[in-house]
């Protein structure tokens, strides 16, 4: 769970937009694109990042292609399905 020590504020546009302050865009490692679930608690609005499964998976089983070239794994891989 994440918590900000400080407050900020942030203004709704004209198109109905919100521009979440750096700060919490830092902390929470927010890019553009990432998606996030907008629901309604007690009169609040409460925005939470839903990660997704790239994110989730990079990085995994790092340590099983160490030393490996990819590229050349897969071109390998294909040419052995042509036999």
């Amino acid at each position: 769970m994440y918590e900000i020590m400080s407050s900020s504020s942030a203004k709704l546009g004209a198109r109905y937009q919100v521009v979440i302050p750096k700060d919490i865009r830092q902390a929470l490692h927010l890019q553009p694109g990432d998606y996030l679930e907008v629901t309604v608690r007690d009169g609040q609005v409460v925005m939470t990042p839903r990660s997704s499964a790239a994110k989730r998976l990079f990085g995994k089983h790092r340590e099983v292609w160490a030393g490996v070239d990819a590229v050349n794994y897969v071109r390998q891989e294909r040419s052995a399905w042509r036999d």
